[in-house]
């Protein structure tokens, strides 16, 4: 420890919510384990409609070609996402002369880079509402780590920062895997990997769970089998 603030208790072998949580209750800071590689299954019925909305938000940002009506006809039928849009824009962190107004308004100030970010931000935000932050994190860093890897891998189709994002959904929604896809167009190899952990993206997706367990040979003969 000797004065360095960022030290914190890690509790290793995570391996349900149950320990999850009976960690969290024994004051761990950090958790490592199988449940955020594989989180436990919740079943229900269905996602509510706006976070079916949410998700195919960032399926719309992710894609190559921006459809910028497409962004903009999704931010206007949710009015929370609507109000957080123009808050943000009109915020001192712009210093835009006069008042953003309309979504239209807001996307042409934005740029395509930081609206992408913008969206994927807002979206992963209401989504994991209530969730374990450490989900979201985990979350969050596979997302980032396909995104710096897709110039270097065989992808296919695929996005793989949309593909990271979406690994933990199920958990986060507390959902089949299946429910959280329906209605997403997701290419073929993105949906066998997510569904079945098998296809095309399966080396990657290797990569990303040596790197989780710490297991650093395996990383080794991933990057090699990428070629990276």
């Amino acid at each position: 420890m000797h004065g360095n603030q960022h030290t914190g208790l890690l509790a290793e072998n995570v391996e349900t919510r149950e320990d999850f949580e009976d960690a969290l209750r024994a004051g761990f800071h950090y958790f490592q384990g199988y449940f955020f590689r594989k989180p436990e299954m919740i079943s229900t019925a269905s996602i509510a409609s706006n976070r079916i909305l949410y998700l195919q938000l960032l399926q719309s940002v992710a894609r190559p070609d921006l459809r910028w009506d497409e962004v903009e006809d999704l931010i206007k039928r949710d009015a929370a996402l609507f109000y957080r849009l123009l808050r943000y824009l009109n915020s001192a962190l712009f210093g835009i002369r006069g008042e953003v107004r309309t979504v239209n308004q807001a996307l042409v100030l934005l740029g395509e880079n930081e609206l992408r970010r913008w969206c994927w931000l807002a979206g992963v935000f209401e989504l994991s509402n209530g969730r374990p932050s450490d989900l979201i994190l985990s979350a969050l860093v596979r997302a980032r780590l396909g995104e710096l890897l897709q110039p270097h891998v065989e992808h296919i189709e695929a996005d793989l920062f949309t593909v990271g994002l979406l690994s933990f959904m199920d958990a986060i929604l507390q959902v089949q895997m299946s429910v959280v896809l329906n209605g997403l167009p997701l290419d073929p190899a993105s949906t066998a990997m997510l569904l079945e952990n098998e296809g095309p993206l399966l080396p990657f997706y290797r990569l990303i769970w040596a790197i989780e367990s710490g297991a650093w040979g395996a990383v080794v003969r991933a990057c090699d089998q990428l070629k990276l």
